[in-house]
């Protein structure tokens, strides 16, 4: 009698004509056989074989897949073979076990029946178990699919024997493409053909590609209606690509792209002609509508520099267009054939998705953009009101005990670096990219540099802030600073800026002016006076009081001199040979100081000449008779 074994998840006679591994089972299963196998140590050989043989299969399989993915699949296949191979002989045995019995006593009837109905059961259960493991491994496994030209007809994901998935994938696409070429071909003859466990797609008496239940597995579907479907994708298609490539339809496709070509150059020359006919617009009405841009009384923008500016514009834009018209042509070409035709479609993408990127980039910088826009505001805000506050100070309007004037502009300075330092701070982790990588890299390459770079600036913008709260000196002092003397036309956080009495524009660094002592000629101006003096040398032969007398009548002939404050003579020095006198005048113009010295020797230098009264220098000697 014929034995059902369940084999590739259906139970099918078995038979002793297949060359494989399977036979054996066949014989096994034999009526003949199962009667002789009461032995359940003789069974346990026969499944450790099939153990052994199974293992050696997954170890062999193994070795050839390069997918760790594939690999656990047939892993799990193999299991599962091996499993539906020991329940299958245990319900032959039951089977025959039944048919033996002439008198079952109902309790052994119900015990095998019982037996039968678990195995069913168990294999259910692994089925089931099976199908999980394959979704499980379906997500991370990519497939390897068989294409007639730019369309997909089937994929494969498993290896059957000593074939990848890859090396079947290719071997089935080369013979779809030679059932393409085949000039008669005749859909009636590809066939679904049953051998050694697999269905086989044929055409005549050449196999396409063969099938296995791992194959229906991964695509979740029954073998034989897989099988079929794959059989009519292929009928289908590659009567589909006939047609398609026939003479005719070829010619057909070479007219559409000759319309296009045509009207490609049309849109050109439409092009040209609408740019050039704007440029010549724009030259026409250059004086009414390039009137130039001014700033209060600067015209930053000539009418001839804007029109060369749109001229440049309007001609980048006309080669953007005719680029963009070119490449939709393009596009427009290589859909018309089926060979170009996925190029299509990578031609819109170079486009489209650089596009759609930006597009959703920006909406979803949104709130972000949204973020910083009020923080921006806020810091805007509070700058403006303390920017009140201390222009409120630098007029004099508000007064604060112990802060002057002078340190209203810049302490405003500081507070509105340090708040925008802040608003920085705050706006950074909202910025585009600002927690790549790359990003932290230029921020740091560029903070080192400035470390570096800036060392002698950061030490002049410091010493600028210690003079500013210092305030040994404002603008239009007359100071000296080592062996300069000049009027201090501007001070910033870096350098002051002094002039000379030749006129002379002077940069001293902040830090020089901190280091070293500074002389303020007019801070008493206002107040005292600045004292002015000069040094002459007489000889002891003429009286002290005749020249403290003609020392004080040349300095009150001196303009510009405080004459509510009476000049003074210091007599400084006893020398060997003359005495050193010293005149003191008082001024209130710091910046007249050179001049009123001049102004002294010169009355000085008349009065003693008029008196006979030599000056002695200290390099001469004067011998008299």
């Amino acid at each position: 009698m014929t034995v059902k074994v369940k084999l590739f998840g259906k139970y099918r006679d078995s038979k002793c004509s297949a060359l494989d591994g399977r036979f054996l089972l066949s014989y096994i299963c034999r009526p003949t056989i199962i009667e002789k196998l009461n032995n359940k140590f003789f069974i346990i050989l026969i499944l450790s074989f099939f153990a052994f043989a199974a293992s050696a299969q997954k170890g062999e399989d193994t070795m050839t897949s390069a997918d760790s993915a594939l690999v656990e699949m047939q892993e799990l296949l193999l299991e599962s073979d091996l499993m539906r191979i020991r329940d299958s002989i245990r319900v032959a045995v039951l089977n025959e076990e039944l048919s033996k019995l002439k008198n079952p006593q109902k309790q052994e009837q119900q015990a095998l029946l019982a037996e039968l109905q678990m195995i069913k059961n168990k294999d259910s259960i692994r089925l089931f178990q099976q199908k999980q493991s394959i979704e499980a491994l379906r997500e991370k496994t990519k497939g390897i699919t068989v294409n007639l030209f730019y369309d997909t007809l089937f994929t494969i994901y498993a290896p059957l024997g000593s074939f990848t998935a890859a090396q079947r994938a290719r071997d089935a696409q080369e013979k779809v493409l030679a059932l393409y070429e085949h000039d008669a071909f005749d859909k009636d003859s590809l066939v679904v053909v049953a051998q050694y466990g697999l269905l086989n797609i044929n055409y005549g008496h050449r196999t396409i590609t063969s099938l296995s239940n791992t194959d229906a597995l991964w695509v979740d579907k029954d073998l034989d209606s897989m099988a079929i479907a794959y059989k009519n994708t292929i009928a289908t298609k590659v009567i589909h690509f006939q047609k398609m490539y026939s003479f005719r339809n070829v010619m057909i496709r070479i007219g559409y792209s000759a319309l296009v070509i045509a009207g490609l150059m049309v849109v050109l020359w439409l092009i040209n002609f609408v740019f050039r006919r704007g440029t010549h617009y724009l030259e026409v009405k250059k004086l009414r509508l390039l009137k130039g841009i001014k700033v209060k009384n600067y015209e930053l923008f000539s009418p001839s520099y804007m029109l060369s500016f749109f001229r440049q514009v309007l001609y980048v834009l006309k080669i953007i267009v005719m680029l963009v018209a070119v490449y939709m042509a393009l596009t427009i070409i290589f859909s018309i054939f089926p060979t170009t035709r996925a190029w299509t479609h990578t031609l819109l993408q170079w486009i489209w998705k650089p596009l759609k990127n930006i597009g959703w980039s920006i909406i979803d910088y949104l709130p972000n953009l949204f973020a910083i826009a009020v923080i921006l505001f806020v810091t805007r805000l509070v700058v403006r009101i303390f920017r009140f506050f201390s222009l409120e100070i630098e007029r004099g309007i508000l007064n604060i005990k112990g802060f002057h004037k002078e340190w209203a502009k810049p302490t405003y300075n500081i507070i509105r670096f340090l708040i925008y330092a802040f608003a920085f701070v705050i706006i950074f982790p909202y910025l585009p990219g600002s927690d790549s990588v790359a990003f932290k890299g230029v921020s740091v390459f560029l903070g080192i540099l400035f470390s570096i770079g800036s060392s002698s600036a950061i030490a002049n913008t410091v010493a600028g802030f210690v003079i500013t709260y210092m305030r040994p000196f404002k603008i239009g002092d007359w100071i000296q600073v080592k062996d300069i003397t000049g009027c201090v036309l501007e001070k910033t956080a870096l350098v002051t800026r002094l002039r000379t009495i030749h006129n002379e524009d002077i940069t001293v660094p902040n830090s020089t002016i901190l280091a070293n002592h500074t002389t303020n000629f007019s801070s008493s101006s206002n107040t005292t006076g600045l004292l002015i003096n000069t040094t002459v040398t007489i000889g002891y032969d003429i009286d002290w009081h005749r020249v403290h007398e003609l020392l004080l009548q040349s300095a009150l002939n001196v303009a510009d001199i405080d004459t509510t404050r009476p000049p003074f003579v210091f007599q400084k020095e006893l020398n060997d040979y003359y005495v050193s006198y010293e005149i003191n005048v008082y001024t209130r113009h710091p910046e007249r100081m050179y001049h009123i010295k001049s102004d002294l020797h010169q009355y000085i230098q008349d009065y003693f000449k008029a008196a006979g009264i030599e000056i002695v220098s200290p390099q001469q000697i004067h011998i008299k008779p």
